[in-house]
């Protein structure tokens, strides 16, 4: 964990530490001769808090760059901006440890095969003690366009006991699942009236927008059977409380947003959130600029298109009181490349990134100013630079035993977009296409 400032100049063996007002005025005097084409500002993975991502996001649209973005995957935009949009934050309604509570774990486009050890002990913990395991996930990963089969969902033999039961979504029908059985809920009138009608607005447009679709069409676009979505249906009917997991495969664009809107509308109709042993848990991604959403940095740009929109433009031109630019930048990659070969001067990073590889053995000789606002160190820090200087910004971590999500002061919002025909659900000719 960093508590201090450090710096490094090209050719020294490591970093020294200095005080605030030395790191601050190292900073001030090489941006203040830089333009700003010249300067890049990128967030990573694990940044830190919201509101620190909203100065950065301030600070760097206030500079006039136009090579803003961040790392990671293209599920954690739409997950966060979904979370965003429902409970103006895009953290975890619950903490991972709550699974131990929970009767039943639906994981989206997930696998415990693919989770770290402590992630682990807590399914089988879980599992221990009676908890029901269902792992929903794409035909096709979407993003990767990469075929999930068996062996990559139980990479061990031992991953076999982790799960229950194991179901395959059409590509692009990720949102049908959750609205068919929000569906059957409304039908069955088993929806949580007094928590929807203490903390939530929009239920009625969604209640009519979702009595608007056919079961039997939802279970098409979700590419299952109707014994399989009735097995589901019993086992979540007959549980107190359970737990969604994210994955990156299930918020992935195209339709990533709409199947978490989708999602969440379920958990609130049915009051399975906000309390122990029910809600979610966001595996895409905490606090970074991606889940920043609506805060100053786009959630939908892609490391192809980082061109902001007109109106998120005028919105924050108008909220922050200086103009917005809508020019064509760099991405965060290509930032992070150019910066190595010196043709961008200065490269701003908040949190940690997955830097390509190839960066650490080629032999450049970096940008002029590096700077790095981080909790702890990574080995990114190390890459060459004329100057660089590491600066300790606020750690984001789970409060242990203590859900993270309360709905004493919050108002939260459905969602009609999952309620609507959605479109580009790929007919199951095109899905063995695809797997061929």
């Amino acid at each position: 964990q960093l508590a201090h400032p450090y710096v490094r100049k090209q050719g020294e063996a490591g970093f020294h530490r200095i005080s605030w007002e030395a790191a601050l005025q190292i900073a001030a005097d090489n941006l203040k001769t830089l333009n700003s084409e010249d300067v890049a500002f990128i967030s990573g993975e694990n940044a830190a808090s919201d509101e620190s991502l909203y100065t950065f996001a301030k600070w760097a649209y206030a500079t006039q760059s136009p090579h803003i973005d961040s790392w990671g995957q293209e599920g954690w935009r739409a997950a966060s901006h979904a979370l965003y949009q429902t409970f103006g934050s895009p953290e975890s309604t619950t903490i991972p440890e709550d699974m131990l509570m929970a009767d039943a774990i639906l994981l989206w486009g997930t696998s415990p095969a693919e989770w770290s050890d402590e992630m682990k002990k807590l399914i089988v913990g879980a599992r221990a003690r009676g908890a029901w395991v269902l792992l929903v996930h794409p035909v096709v990963d979407e993003h990767t366009q990469r075929p999930w089969n068996k062996n990559r969902i139980l990479q061990k033999p031992a991953m076999a006991s982790l799960v229950d039961v194991q179901i395959s979504l059409r590509p692009g029908g990720m949102a049908a699942l959750p609205t068919a059985l929000l569906s059957e809920w409304i039908q069955r009138r088993r929806e949580a009236s007094s928590f929807i009608e203490k903390h939530t607005v929009g239920w009625d447009a969604v209640a009519e927008g979702v009595k608007s679709h056919n079961l039997h069409n939802l279970l098409d676009d979700a590419g299952i059977t109707s014994g399989t979505f009735q097995m589901i249906r019993q086992k979540l009917l007959k549980c107190r409380s359970w737990i969604s997991v994210l994955g990156n495969e299930f918020c992935a664009p195209p339709h990533g947003k709409e199947a978490t809107q989708a999602l969440l509308n379920l958990h609130l109709a049915t009051g399975c959130i906000g309390r122990r042993g029910a809600g979610l848990i966001n595996l895409v991604g905490a606090s970074t600029s991606a889940s920043a959403a609506q805060m100053g940095l786009d959630a939908q740009r892609g490391p192809r298109g980082l061109l902001p929109t007109k109106a998120n433009s005028d919105f924050w031109t108008k909220s922050w009181g200086f103009p917005v630019s809508l020019a064509v930048g760099m991405s965060a990659r290509l930032a992070t490349c150019q910066a190595h070969k010196r043709k961008l001067k200065a490269l701003i990073c908040m949190g940690t990134m997955d830097v390509p590889s190839q960066l650490y053995a080629e032999k450049g000789v970096g940008p002029e100013l590096r700077i790095h606002l981080a909790s702890n160190l990574d080995r990114c820090m190390l890459l060459p630079a004329k100057t660089t200087l590491v600066m300790p910004v606020s750690p984001l971590g789970w409060c242990p035993g203590i859900s993270s999500f309360s709905t004493a002061f919050r108002t939260i919002h459905f969602h009609k977009n999952p309620t609507r025909k959605w479109g580009d659900i790929r007919s199951p000719w095109r899905v063995i296409g695809d797997l061929a």
